[in-house]
């Protein structure tokens, strides 16, 4: 049981930190809105 636990903690924290990575490298606002979309859902 504790493995599946760490393996939802370790897809959610990939998914956190992809969607922080593409805020960052996109070049406007408008296009940081969809990262930051992703990111929360």
């Amino acid at each position: 049981m504790n493995i599946i636990v760490i393996a939802f903690l370790v897809f959610g924290l990939f998914f956190f930190l992809a969607g922080a990575i593409g805020i960052v490298r996109m070049p406007d606002f408008y296009s940081r809105l969809h990262p930051a979309g992703k990111l929360d859902t």
